[in-house]
């Protein structure tokens, strides 16, 4: 990607955020800038250990991604969202569509 879309590359804004917290913990500026701005959505944030405490477990893989979810439909033109998880969640995010366009 980097040689074949440089400007790509641009423009990816990396935020600090926390699955396991409300609104992913994010600040009130991150949380505007990915609202106003994103139409590409990544989640592969989920903890794959067979041995994780199940309270551990649930909060990545199953209410990570819900968080996320409610978080992707407050962003103004989301054009797609991709969500990785194992079968513990079974949340697959794989196609949105909500622009106003």
């Amino acid at each position: 990607m980097r040689n074949d879309r440089p400007q790509a590359i641009a423009k990816l804004i990396p935020v600090a955020g926390d699955v396991t917290l409300d609104g992913l913990g994010l600040s009130e500026s991150d949380m505007k800038l990915l609202c106003d701005n994103v139409s590409i959505v990544f989640n592969s944030a989920a903890t794959v250990r067979f041995d994780e405490e199940l309270r551990t477990a649930v909060e990545l893989n199953v209410k990570g991604p819900q968080r996320l979810i409610r978080i992707c439909h407050k962003m103004k033109c989301l054009e797609v969202g991709f969500c990785l998880n194992n079968q513990l969640g079974d949340l697959h995010l794989t196609y949105l569509t909500f622009c106003d366009d």
